[in-house]
Formats: C-alpha cells, sequence, structure tokens
C-alpha cells in the first residue's frame, strides 16, 4: 500500500473500522493507531525511511477489509467478550513487527595486523613499494598498533542466527553431512535447494564462545545466484533481507552492519562491466578500496557532497592516471568521501568522460546510484554533475 506523509496511514484506518460506531469505533481506530505507529518505529529502527516504513508496517497488517471484518465480528459478541478479543487482537498486532523480523549479530573480520616479511611477500611490488613508505613513516610496532586500534566494519553474520530465523518464518534448513555451513533450504511446498557459505566460514570467540560466522557479501552473492524465491533488501544500516517468507535484520545496535558491506563485490563486477562495454580501450586495474583512509591516512580529510537522495553509491575515480572504486552509503543524501591531492577534481557524468580525463591524467569521478531492493535486479544510474553538489571539504 502507498503511503505519502501519512496519507496512506489515514485511509487505511478508515477502512478497517467501517461498521464499527460511537465509542468502539473510536477505541479501535486509537488502538490500531498505535499498532501501526509501533510498526513505523520499529522498521525506522532498522534503517527505512518514514514512507517506506509506514508502507512496510500497513502491509504487515494485511488488508484492511479483512481486517474490518475480522473486526465486525468481534463487535457481534458481548461487550466482556468483545473486550477480552479486542485486547487479544491488537496484543497480535503490536507483536507481529517483532515477530516478523529476526536479528542476526554482526562481527568483523579477524585481522592478523603482523606485518613481517611474509605479508610484503603476498602483495604486488607497487603496493610493496607502497607499504614499505608507510613502513618508514610510522614504523612497524607503531603500525601494527594503529591496525589493531582501528574500528572495522562488521562483515560477517553468526551463523545460527541465521539458520534459526530462517526456521522460524517456515524454512527447513539442514547442512550438508562433512560441512558446517553448505546449506539445503527448503521453503513450504518447494524443494531442497544448496546455499553454499561454507567457503567464507570464520570461527570466532573462545572456549564456550566459540562461534561460526558466515561472510555478509557471500551470503547475498549466493542468494543472488542461486536461490529461487524471492530475495530483497531494504535500508542502509542493519539492513532487513527477505528471503523468501522469512525477514531478516542483518546486524544489530550493538554489532550495527552497513548495506555496503554486502555488496560492494557485486556492484564491482557490475561497474567493472559498465566500463569494459563503454570505453574504447581496456579498463586494467580498478582496485575496491575498502577502506581508503589505512594507507597514509593523514593525507585524507573528508569531501561532503550532496546527493539527491538517501541510499548507496558506487564512485569510480581517476588520479595520475590510476583508478579506484568505492561503495559507500549516503544518509540523508550526503555522501563523504575522502580527498584527493587535486584541486581540479571534476564529476563526470559518462565513462567515456571519465576515460578521457584519465587518459589526460586529469582528476576525475563518475557517480552511481546502487538501486538495491530486488537482489537479483542491481542498477546503477550514472549521476549528472548538476546532482553531485561539494558541501563541505
Amino acid at each position: 500500500m502507498k503511503s505519502q506523509n501519512g496519507k496512506g496511514r489515514e485511509v487505511y484506518l478508515r477502512r478497517a473500522v467501517r461498521g464499527l460506531w460511537g465509542e468502539r469505533r473510536r477505541a479501535v481506530e486509537l488502538e490500531l493507531r498505535g499498532a501501526v505507529e509501533d510498526k513505523v518505529y520499529r522498521y525506522a529502527l532498522l534503517g527505512m525511511g518514514e514512507q517506506e516504513a509506514e508502507a512496510a508496517a500497513l502491509r504487515d497488517l494485511g488488508d484492511p477489509g479483512a481486517l474490518a471484518r475480522e473486526l465486525g465480528m468481534v463487535h457481534s459478541g458481548p461487550p466482556l467478550a468483545w473486550g477480552a478479543a479486542l485486547l487479544g487482537l491488537f496484543t497480535v498486532l503490536s507483536l507481529q513487527a517483532a515477530a516478523q523480523v529476526g536479528s542476526v549479530r554482526a562481527a568483523p573480520y579477524p585481522r592478523a595486523c603482523t606485518y613481517d616479511e611474509a605479508y610484503l611477500s603476498r602483495l604486488t611490488p607497487e603496493a610493496r613499494a607502497a607499504f614499505q613508505r608507510t613502513l618508514l613513516r610510522l614504523g612497524r610496532v607503531n603500525l601494527e598498533a594503529q591496525c589493531r586500534n582501528q574500528p572495522r566494519p562488521n562483515s560477517l553474520l553468526r551463523l545460527s542466527d541465521l539458520k534459526a530465523n530462517l526456521r522460524a518464518a517456515g524454512i527447513e534448513v539442514r547442512t550438508l553431512p562433512g560441512t558446517d555451513a553448505f546449506l539445503q533450504l527448503r521453503l513450504p511446498q518447494g524443494e531442497w535447494q544448496s546455499l553454499n557459505l561454507n567457503d567464507s566460514l570464520k570461527w570466532l570467540g573462545e572456549g564456550k564462545e566459540r562461534e561460526p560466522y558466515v561472510s555478509a557479501g557471500v551470503l547475498t552473492g549466493a542468494l543472488r545466484y542461486s536461490f529461487k524465491g524471492e530475495v530483497a533488501l531494504s535500508g542502509l544500516e542493519n539492513p532487513v533481507l527477505q528471503i523468501g517468507p522469512a525477514r531478516l535484520q542483518l546486524g544489530t545496535a550493538a554489532t550495527p552492519l552497513h548495506v555496503a558491506e554486502l555488496l560492494s563485490d557485486e556492484v564491482y563486477w557490475l561497474v567493472r562491466e559498465r566500463l569494459t562495454t563503454r570505453w574504447a580501450g581496456p579498463v586494467g586495474d580498478l582496485p575496491l578500496i575498502t577502506n581508503p583512509q589505512l594507507d597514509g591516512a593523514a593525507d585524507y580529510q573528508a569531501l561532503q557532497y550532496r546527493v539527491p537522495q538517501d541510499g548507496l553509491y558506487a564512485v569510480v575515480g581517476t588520479v595520475d592516471g590510476r583508478l579506484g572504486l568505492t561503495v559507500f552509503g549516503a544518509p540523508g543524501g550526503v555522501l563523504s568521501l575522502p580527498t584527493c591531492p587535486c584541486a581540479d577534481l571534476r564529476v563526470v557524468s559518462t565513462e567515456r568522460d571519465l576515460e578521457a580525463r584519465r587518459r589526460y591524467r586529469q582528476p576525475g569521478m563518475l557517480v552511481y546510484r546502487v538501486t538495491t531492493g530486488d537482489l537479483r535486479a542491481l542498477t546503477l544510474t550514472p549521476l549528472p554533475p548538476r546532482e553531485v553538489t561539494l558541501v563541505t571539504r
């Protein structure tokens, strides 16, 4: 049901109390309004905007005509029975949002933070040279301490929470023998289908607290390519993932997870495909920069740009002929990017414009808005420069 500035809510309430009169109508409308507001509040905590949260709340309550018929049946009984039944109905409504969205705890990917010769040997020659410059500037001890103390994004999901919430939604879950995270799922009246998360398995914690976690990005990738059923995503922080009839909040208030951790790899390949098909020359190396402030943090400050709306964005930029891609969220329509050491950074509108600036070693960036929703229909929309305005340095 569409919702525009509360109009959808008012229409829903009028239809739901149709057939009731007087004091009973006022009492039912008051209780029902409270149930809707509670649901809207819960969905807002999951990162939804006001209109999206209201639409989800009304969708949860179901058809207002059916609810009106149910309330009419309750109305026809004696006063005491009517009051008890009404209390039971709204108790169910108030708990429904919490029951329909289960939480999956998140955790950061473990980091070694040991910069020895074995670590350096795994880097490319260019990356090794850049890292050795950082080592000379900061020293190994300081750099390793900085690595250990640096906040890390939560990109792993607790496997036991994932399985428990799928089962609570009526999805059968079993684990392939000999594995810890090669899952097989069966929706109601469906067939068994596989969801391989085993290659991303990480064990975290010690002793009795030791628990298996899986990569959030691997989960969404596996759902996109191997799961037969509805797969949708909404929200920026602690997004809600729908897997068939199951609705899962990925991340919690204590362990938040951002949607960029789920979709960075998928967005990378979409961007690379667009550049490959639209450029006259080869794309070459396109690193996915997941933390642009890790190397040479003192050289970076935040640049804020205003974009048309909040959501997920991909920014591909070029400096000195080199490319880089970063996937960001823009809460409130503000996109915060690290600066580049250049005064003539230009926002361009097409891939060919970006290719030209790269060829002439001029700094530039192309901003894509990423449409999420249906995970199998991720789309990239380049923003025209007039819609990307610098707010502050």
